[in-house]
């Protein structure tokens, strides 16, 4: 499901060179435009706590290098979660007066670094106590959960959230393609690295959850949670904390570049803005938006609606 769709998206953004609105009114002149503001709209509301989560990997990282890895709880006990994330929105704002290209530098360097982290925690992981009840966990195969239609609606929003389909992301990185690029064989290279690095971190992470007792439901906070215990029982572990965090934040940074790619490639193509003015607007709407996610943490505490 993950592929083909991937490959209709860049190659609608390839054909029209145009960010989802542009696209989408290609399509249709009347209610394509509407589409595709609806995406950017979307985009920019997950951006606004993404940006925060973001923060979070920045603070790990710059207290990797301090050697004081905190515990998730207490990390967030602070403001940590409130002025960490406008070091995002700057850093992301001057990525996109730069363009695409400076996204598309910083990851062919870096990524292969996460990749190689990623793979020697895993062979790491594999030598504690809990490797063996967690490869059971992990690979457990039970064929009545495939008859489950719950099982397909959470692989098929996996799929859709990890390779990020139907948000613009991938319309807009397509209408950046050279034409000649092959787009079948790319995009499912991107399909296949996903998945393949997305294993390896289970691999990585979950020996040490049941090494060291942890909730499996705890959602995002489990990174911060399970490689702080890890990296502080480990021989050389502020090195590899050091290096893990650093990758983690980049990562994490240039998804929120691209994500913002989507709206500042349209507001540019719509309204015929500088670059500069256009990701000033976005990126400041974002900054905006992502108050309330960044003050839910701290003793704050903000809650909407539970």
């Amino acid at each position: 499901i993950g592929i083909p769709l991937t490959i209709l998206e860049a190659s609608s953004g390839n054909l029209t060179d145009r960010g989802p609105v542009g696209t989408f009114r290609r399509i249709n002149p009347r209610w394509g435009p509407g589409v595709g503001w609806f995406l950017v709209a979307m985009m920019v509301g997950i951006m606004s706590y993404y940006f925060v989560v973001s923060g979070w990997t920045l603070g790990y990282a710059i207290d990797a290098f301090q050697g004081a890895l905190k515990p998730f709880d207490e990390f967030t006990s602070g403001f940590a979660s409130v002025w960490l994330y406008p070091l995002v929105t700057v850093l992301v704002l001057a990525v996109l007066v730069r363009g695409v290209r400076g996204i598309e530098r910083t990851s062919r360097f870096l990524f292969p670094l996460l990749v190689v982290t990623v793979g020697g925690l895993a062979l790491y992981s594999q030598s504690l106590p809990g490797a063996r009840q967690a490869l059971d966990f992990y690979f457990n195969f039970d064929l009545r959960t495939f008859r489950e239609p719950r099982t397909w609606q959470m692989a098929a929003g996996q799929a859709f959230y990890s390779l990020s389909i139907g948000q613009g992301l991938v319309i807009t990185y397509g209408s950046y393609i050279p034409r000649g690029v092959n787009i079948v064989s790319s995009s499912s290279a991107v399909a296949a690295t996903n998945s393949a690095v997305s294993l390896t971190a289970g691999l990585m992470v979950f020996p040490i959850v049941f090494t060291f007792g942890m909730a499996l439901d705890m959602g995002s906070q489990l990174s911060f949670t399970a490689f702080t215990a890890i990296f502080s029982g480990l021989s050389g572990g502020w090195l590899i904390g050091i290096a893990f965090f650093s990758l983690l934040f980049v990562a994490a940074f240039t998804s929120c570049s691209g994500g913002m790619m989507v709206a500042l490639a349209s507001f540019r193509d719509e309204f015929r803005l500088p670059r500069a003015l256009a990701a000033l607007i976005v990126v400041g709407v974002v900054a905006l938006l992502a108050i309330p996610s960044a003050l839910s943490f701290p003793s704050v505490g903000l809650m909407i609606s539970g």
